[in-house]
């Protein structure tokens, strides 16, 4: 399948959520991957749990959905049904293989090349902030140990899900506002 049909144009990236072998089990994580000159690639930071996982030759799952939940229970360590490197609600999946790792100390550039590519049929659905704003705070609490900056935009897409959300979608913002919170207070104690 061509990436440019499922949204990897030029260097345009996608919020994904990532599975690696892990001894026994599969360490899921979410990662930003985008293409570069027909390959993908990644960027990961060193307080990334992959960080000191993934080497060259590793398989890995590129799991592709616009759901929000699957992307805080990967962040939050909350268990998410999987079989081996798909995630079971995935909408699109794709089998990589790591061809090349850049080391930068601070951050790792991962290069895969792709393999199988599935797709769900998805039912279309109308566009609410709400979703994307949920996946945006994620993103920056998952940058909070980089920079506490991040905080005011956690906030900053809280208001929005208060504003256009459902209930449960202002639940789920809510329990972020509360661990990023914790966090921040770890953070600052140290």
């Amino acid at each position: 399948m061509n990436l440019n049909k499922i949204g990897f144009k030029e260097n345009r990236t996608i919020e994904t959520i990532f599975t690696i072998k892990n001894k026994q089990d599969y360490l899921i994580t979410p990662i930003g991957v985008w293409k570069e000159k027909s390959k993908l690639k990644s960027k990961i930071y060193s307080g990334n749990r992959l960080f000191e996982k993934i080497k060259e030759g590793d398989k890995v799952g590129i799991n592709l959905t616009n759901d929000p939940e699957f992307f805080y229970k990967s962040i939050m360590d909350e268990e998410i049904k999987n079989n081996g490197y798909k995630i079971k609600q995935a909408n699109i999946f794709i089998k990589a293989e790591v061809k090349k790792i850049e080391d930068y100390t601070d951050f790792i550039y991962v290069w895969m090349d792709t393999s199988n590519v599935q797709k769900k049929s998805i039912d279309p659905e109308g566009y609410c902030r709400a979703r994307q704003s949920i996946i945006e705070a994620l993103i920056h609490y998952t940058k909070l140990d980089i920079d506490l900056e991040h905080m005011k935009y956690i906030k900053h897409y809280m208001k929005i899900v208060e504003k256009v959300g459902s209930k449960w979608e202002k639940d789920l913002m809510s329990k972020i506002l509360e661990e990023a919170k914790n966090k921040n207070q770890e953070i600052r104690e140290k």
